[in-house]
């Protein structure tokens, strides 16, 4: 395999566990919250205040606030500005820099789904309480903000704050007339102000769904951005694998990837073949990974994937080479698969990624 790209994957992918005894958020994202707050004619130093928290303790954009603190931040807006849809507030303050690297990162990128991957990817950085993950849809795709690793049921607040700035970012990054074409939202309809979600989100809002989610059309998802530095996205995406590396332990899961990475070239792969080399039993692997809110299957799915996508990007292996490397014995398993990842072929996504470099030749 490609050490330089080999050493990226390993380097960026994502800890998908939760090895904190405590989930934790981001400070710098954090203050859009009080950011929000200001803007609603609060006293912000009566709000901390009233929270335990000393406003000296988030002057470090590197540091990281406790989950329940920030819930407890959300009900207290929500309370003291009297205002149900206090969390959509947040797009009006939310700029790429409060997002640290990866907002950044976000508006270099080649495309809105490029974008968004990083977040996918990146999302630790922000935040260890949701899972976000995007997925295609027929012509469309869906993005999903599981709240199965909060310990508690999150405040609504914080959900439709959440969405409001995924939003807000992606119209930042690819244009102000993005719109979604349908929101999803698990919590109950707002009594005195559910018609600003449609008017903010710009489309249809189904609320007491099933799901948390956000739905693009794949247009709007796969179009050339002309904003796109693949340079600055890197040196961004950087900052944020350096954080991660320190912030995140090594886990179960990273050495796993790290060892399925090692054998793919080495054709079939299996659990078995792998907790030998962990030197521990395959039942003590699958109930440590569940602890860590992932899976065997999941991890070497998600690590084929990347693989997979910076291969055809940056490289000029063949797309059987490239399946093969991957551990699939024949083609036809390797376009079904990346299909079903990316709602792609291998060739339409290397056709349409050489289409996007092109586009801005003197950026690359």
């Amino acid at each position: 395999m490609d050490n330089k790209i080999i050493s990226g994957i390993s380097k960026s992918s994502m800890k998908a566990s939760e090895e904190q005894s405590i989930n934790t958020t981001l400070v710098s994202a954090a203050t859009l919250l009080a950011q929000a707050v200001i803007a609603k004619g609060i006293d912000l130093d009566a709000f901390l205040a009233q929270l335990g928290i000393r406003p000296d303790e988030y002057n470090d954009p590197n540091g990281r606030i406790p989950v329940p603190l920030m819930q407890r931040a959300w009900r207290l807006a929500v309370e003291w500005s009297g205002d149900e849809c206090f969390g959509l507030g947040l797009a009006d303050v939310v700029q790429p820099a409060a997002l640290h690297g990866i907002g950044l990162s976000m508006i270099s990128s080649n495309s809105l789904r490029e974008a968004i991957e990083r977040v996918v990817c990146y999302q630790r950085f922000l935040s260890t309480a949701f899972k976000i993950s995007l997925n295609p849809e027929g012509d469309r795709y869906r993005i999903d903000f599981s709240t199965e690793r909060f310990r508690a049921t999150p405040d609504p607040a914080s959900i439709d704050g959440t969405l409001a700035v995924f939003v807000e970012m992606s119209r930042i990054t690819a244009g102000s007339t993005v719109r979604p074409v349908h929101v999803n939202l698990q919590r109950k309809s707002p009594a005195t102000c559910a018609t600003r979600y449609r008017h903010y989100f710009g489309c249809p809002v189904t609320f007491s769904s099933p799901n948390n989610q956000i739905l693009f059309d794949r247009e709007t998802f796969d179009r050339p951005l002309p904003t796109a530095n693949p340079d600055l996205a890197r040196i961004n995406d950087q900052v944020v694998i350096e954080y991660l590396q320190r912030f995140d332990p090594q886990t179960l899961s990273a050495r796993l990837r790290t060892l399925i990475i090692d054998a793919l070239p080495g054709g079939t792969i299996s659990e078995e073949s792998i907790v030998q080399r962990l030197n521990m039993s395959l039942r003590s692997l699958q109930r440590q990974l569940k602890n860590e809110r992932t899976s065997y299957k999941e991890i070497l799915a998600g690590t084929r994937r990347q693989l997979a996508q910076e291969y055809l990007t940056n490289s000029e292996r063949q797309i059987i080479e490239i399946g093969y490397m991957l551990g699939f014995s024949e083609p036809s398993n390797f376009s079904r698969a990346f299909k079903r990842w990316t709602g792609q072929s291998p060739q339409q996504f290397r056709e349409t990624s050489r289409e996007q470099t092109q586009i801005h030749p003197s950026q690359i």
